[in-house]
């Protein structure tokens, strides 16, 4: 627990409350673009818990010796990752019906690509540290 609440990851807690924070102040121009901010909402959450539970589990195989052990925590995470954000997205897919926002699918898909890019700007740093 201790690794989740540190420095390293402030920046994913920063980003997860700034893109909360702008959701919910343009709830109003979000929804006039058919924009559904709840789908917006939580897969921030989402991708904020994957993300650090990833970074832990990158941290747990940088400690071991071998190699090997790194690249098979990378693979996996980024396995757990799209599984994770596939199932939701077909979740809310099945359970929006027809009412479904694609726009809001693809900026989730915008702040895939953020989160991860953090993710490893934090596992780089991690790892020159050790």
């Amino acid at each position: 627990m201790k690794l989740i609440v540190n420095k390293k990851t402030s920046t994913i807690w920063v980003a997860f409350i700034v893109f909360s924070v702008l959701t919910v102040l343009g709830w109003n121009s979000l929804a006039i673009r058919k924009i559904n901010p709840w789908v917006i909402l939580i897969s921030n959450g989402i991708l904020c818990l994957v993300t650090l539970l990833n970074i832990a589990y990158h941290s747990a195989s940088l400690q071991q010796s071998n190699p090997q052990a790194v690249l098979r925590s990378v693979m996996a995470s980024t396995m757990i990752k799209l599984f994770v954000l596939a199932a939701s997205v077909l979740i809310y897919l099945l359970a929006a019906g027809s009412s479904r926002s694609v726009y809001a699918i693809i900026l989730s898909m915008g702040l895939y690509i953020i989160y991860s890019w953090m993710e490893t700007k934090i596992l780089l740093q991690l790892k020159k540290a050790k």
